[in-house]
């Protein structure tokens, strides 16, 4: 291979781990500098991707590791740009008007800067090592410090993305330039059953807009999760059922309909029923299948959970045929679950703080996504035990890719998946497609004077919903880095 001097590598996130077999292609690279020794330049380019198999992390945290400090333009106190800053008000009708109302806070002083202040501020701002320099300068720089961009336009950016892991990785990488952490690791249960609150059991708070329900199905008993939802994901848990008995198709129908002829009041004066429940069939599949065929299918689905798709819930898929293979018109069909893409919602969203009380006097809303849990004995230390059974490993599978995957931790796990399955029902009554018109639909159903019918909004059809894309790739590197002699990495 032919001597080089300089080097120049970009997106080195998207590098395979191996080059035709011969090992990590950058050191292959690098290998060709050797004649150079003590007079190359070498410069890696890159948004950071997955926290702890990022490339272009690792280096960074082998180099001075310089961040960008701006002085603030009312107290002077120097901070980098940081997202967590960023205050929106979320209790606003539509994403497009609580992108307007975001703005950027003094970590020192809580000063409200406009964009001409940040912009100012930037135009002052230096690089500042956090580490020692030893022959290495690195560089990271986030879209809070771009001057071609808004507070607003990034807010909206950000909105849009919460309930998409995908989009909400891509945003947390390409406009951050923050590694992105896995969610998977669960979340303390202690903690959850710290934060429980004060609202009754079997009762639906007034945020509560529509109640699904998951089901997960055993061969001695059923167990069943019903939970209502609102504006911004937030969900509040009403009820969780353990009821016995063998999972023969008659006595599952029984319990099936029990369910669904289930209705909770609602702190509004209206009684509110389950518009859609979701039953694994992954256990006792032919009983399942029998008990769900007899009842209604716009209520009542069963679902077979799959670690891996393209689309959250999927299609309709006709279970019931003929000896010769033809589908039977109106038989049952069954739709598939992306476990693995709600659990890491889920997770994310029980790591979530509440507002303290003093923020709630300030007007702080609940986080987007936050879940709420009552006080009982339906939710006591074996619930959240069971909430929090699964993590996120790191393995290589049989090609000797790195891959995550969810691995339990403990033998029982019913919570989890009934609370996945009452997330997979609320995503395919629509939820995340919601406009403000649909909610406003739910909110005068549940009005005093209004029917008593399922509250089901106005349908949105199924092929609008959004697919979680490949994380997108910043147009220009958003961070930097240099070895020994002058070898530089970007970020």
């Amino acid at each position: 291979a032919l001597p080089i001097r300089y080097l120049f590598c970009d997106e080195v996130d998207k590098y395979p781990s191996s080059a035709a077999g011969e090992g990590d292609p950058i050191s292959l690279a690098e290998g060709r500098l050797t004649e150079f020794e003590h007079n190359y330049q070498e410069i890696l380019t890159c948004s950071p991707t997955v926290k702890g198999h990022s490339r272009i992390e690792k280096a960074f945290l082998e180099s001075d590791q310089r961040e960008f400090f701006v002085p603030c333009p009312k107290c002077g106190h120097h901070q980098i740009l940081k997202w967590s800053q960023v205050k929106i008000d979320t209790s606003l009708p539509s994403i497009k008007r609580q992108a307007e109302s975001a703005h950027y806070i003094c970590e020192a002083c809580q000063a409200r800067w406009t964009d001409v202040d940040r912009w100012n501020a930037v135009e002052r701002g230096e690089y500042r090592a956090q580490a020692p320099f030893n022959g290495v300068a690195g560089f990271r720089i986030s879209s809070l410090c771009s001057l071609k961009k808004t507070i607003a336009k990034l807010a909206g950016k950000y909105l849009r993305a919460l309930g998409d892991i995908e989009r909400l990785k891509a945003f947390w990488n390409t406009e951050m330039a923050e590694t992105w952490v896995e969610q998977g690791e669960a979340p303390d249960w202690e903690r959850l059953i710290e934060r429980r609150e004060d609202y009754a059991a079997a009762t639906v708070p007034k945020g509560g807009l529509f109640l699904t329900c998951g089901v997960d199905v055993q061969p001695d008993r059923i167990e069943a999760e019903i939970v209502a939802w609102g504006r911004g994901y937030e969900s509040w848990s009403i009820d969780y059922r353990i009821i016995e008995g063998r999972a023969t198709a008659e006595d599952l129908k029984a319990r099936l309909e029990e369910l669904l002829g289930a209705v909770y009041p609602s702190e509004t004066g209206a009684d509110m029923p389950i518009i859609r429940m979701f039953v694994d069939s992954g256990d006792s599949t032919n009983e399942v299948y029998q008990a769900v065929r007899s009842l209604p299918y716009s209520r009542c689905v069963a679902i077979k959970g799959v670690q891996r798709s393209n689309i959250p819930v999927g299609q309709p898929s006709a279970q019931d045929v003929t000896v010769g293979g033809k589908k039977i018109k109106g038989g049952l069909k069954i739709r598939t679950v992306w476990v693995d893409f709600f659990k890491g919602g889920l997770y994310a969203d029980l790591k979530k703080r509440p507002p303290t009380e003093e923020e709630k006097k300030q007007g702080w809303v609940y986080p987007p996504g936050y879940c709420h849990f009552p006080k009982g004995p339906n939710y006591g230390d074996e619930h959240f035990k069971q909430l929090c059974a699964e993590q996120l490993v790191t393995r290589q599978n049989k090609k000797g890719r790195t891959v995550r995957e969810w691995e339990q931790t403990r033998p029982r796990n019913e919570a989890l998946d009934c609370r996945v399955y009452a997330r997979a029902a609320a995503w395919d009554v629509g939820m995340d497609r919601f406009q403000e018109r649909h909610w406003r639909t739910l909110e005068a159903k549940l009005q005093p004077n209004a029917a008593t019918s399922a509250p089901e909004p106005e349908p949105i059809p199924q092929q609008s919903a959004p697919v979680p894309e490949a994380p997108k790739q910043p147009q220009r590197p958003t961070a930097t880095i240099l070895p020994r002699r002058p070898t530089i990495r970007l970020l």
